[in-house]
């Protein structure tokens, strides 16, 4: 059989209270083992602790049996709240006094408690330098309240809960009803996802590569993954820069300083360790993941995610490097798509049936224009231009040309009929910007 031990606390300075004389269950088997924080429905094991504030004027009224109602407030002094409490629980004391037992515990010295206790004419008995009942019910935020009756926890509380109503609940035998104040002893220096019971809503991370050496895209309608990108790859995701065929735009302006730190070696893989061991350590290093996760109700479109991805690269970045992108409009040379003349209808009309052109060379048949453009700008990634689609048109198109795209003149005869031209020539293109940050720039201040 466990230990059965007498339940006695010690609350005065010279004298002993005697809260009950009934046995009860230890919540250990070996009765010196520290008793576990307890919770609501818990027995009280036995304490040992003294009241050194108002405890020969509160005697008469410590002097309780187990039929009394208990209310341990923890406090702290530099607590607003807690003095704003104290007034109320000592009316609540007034209005019960043959029922109710309202002690005060903090873990302060005695002598600071005693300066605030004369100075707003608290007459509440205080326990002050605690360390027992604090070990019995961890806290961290004050006031804090305990409720104990029939030697058991029946409430771990806000402090606004300690009312007539609930108090006349209990001591008619009902339940009280009231949140539980949980307070584990967390480490709150930890990420907070690592925490326990912490499940994520909405978050943003940016992390290192992941060891799969994989890269990719995951996307949800309330989530966003990017893994094992460059922090440039991640930025041209973020300012919705096309990113495929890969090499195959030239939207990106950057600081000659700057360019292995985003790009990274030069050298494409040969397939000997030797030979690729320094670009295999850059990806260690200089590979990112960036996840977004919005609360599952939401469907965040690609322009929420890309708004709140440039912020977060740009606040961490700056931090981390030094850098931030950011887009502006250049006058530069650019291959530019161009409608130059009117001609043989190109934009897609759903109500209009093309019929597939086996002799085409190249054909599209409502499909977007931006399928051409990014097909026109892969055969000639080699001109390291801008490629721009200046006709105004975003939406598809129906061509059929009786020449491929690897040649811009033959390109340019076969788009006559549809007054459609190529062009290398200056325009105002809209070019991302990745730079040492300044102090005036946002985010500096990480």
């Amino acid at each position: 059989m466990k230990n059965l031990i007498p339940i006695i606390i010690t609350f005065s300075t010279f004298s002993i209270l005697t809260l009950a004389t009934v046995a009860f269950q230890s919540l250990h088997d070996s009765p010196t083992a520290e008793p576990y924080p307890l919770t609501v429905g818990d027995p009280i094991p036995p304490i040992s602790t003294t009241i050194s504030i108002n405890a020969q004027t509160n005697k008469d009224i410590l002097k309780t049996s187990s039929n009394k109602l208990m209310i341990l407030q923890f406090i702290n002094t530099h607590c607003g709240t807690c003095r704003q409490s104290i007034p109320h629980l000592e009316k609540l004391q007034s209005k019960f006094p043959d029922s109710l037992t309202i002690i005060l515990a903090t873990r302060q010295q005695a002598a600071p408690v005693q300066d605030k206790a004369l100075k707003y004419n608290w007459t509440l008995p205080i326990i002050t330098e605690d360390t027992t009942l604090n070990r019995l019910f961890p806290y961290r935020a004050v006031p804090h309240q305990v409720w104990i009756k029939d030697h058991k926890v029946i409430a771990i509380t806000n402090w606004e809960y300690a009312n007539e109503t609930n108090i006349q609940t209990v001591l008619s035998g009902q339940t009280l009803l009231s949140p539980l104040k949980h307070e584990e002893d967390i480490d709150l220096y930890q990420p907070l996802l690592q925490m326990p019971g912490a499940t994520p809503l909405y978050q943003s991370a940016i992390t290192g590569p992941l060891p799969n050496g994989l890269q990719g895209i995951k996307r949800t309608d309330h989530s966003y993954l990017l893994y094992n990108y460059s922090a440039l790859a991640l930025y041209e995701h973020a300012f919705n820069l096309p990113t495929f065929p890969s090499g195959a735009y030239s939207r990106v302006q950057l600081n000659d300083s700057l360019k292995f730190l985003l790009c990274g070696p030069s050298q494409k893989n040969t397939g000997l360790f030797h030979l690729d061991q320094q670009a295999i350590s850059w990806k260690q290093k200089h590979n990112f993941c960036y996840n977004i996760v919005y609360p599952d109700s939401s469907k965040i479109s690609t322009t929420q995610y890309c708004q709140q991805m440039r912020a977060d690269l740009n606040a961490f970045f700056n931090s981390y490097w030094g850098i931030m992108g950011e887009i502006q409009t250049i006058l530069t040379e650019a291959l530019v798509l161009e409608q130059v003349s009117n001609g043989k209808e190109w934009r897609a009309d759903q109500s209009t049936i093309v019929p597939e052109d086996k002799e085409a060379k190249y054909q599209l048949i409502n499909k977007s224009i931006k399928l051409f453009i990014s097909n026109t700008a892969f055969y000639h990634r080699h001109l390291k231009l801008p490629v721009v689609n200046n006709t105004g048109y975003e939406g598809n198109i129906n061509l059929s040309l009786d020449s491929g795209l690897t040649d811009l003149h033959e390109l340019n005869k076969a788009l006559e009929p549809y007054g459609l031209k190529w062009s290398i020539k200056k325009t105002n293109v809209e070019l991302l910007m990745i730079k040492k940050a300044t102090a005036n720039d946002p985010y500096t201040q990480f």
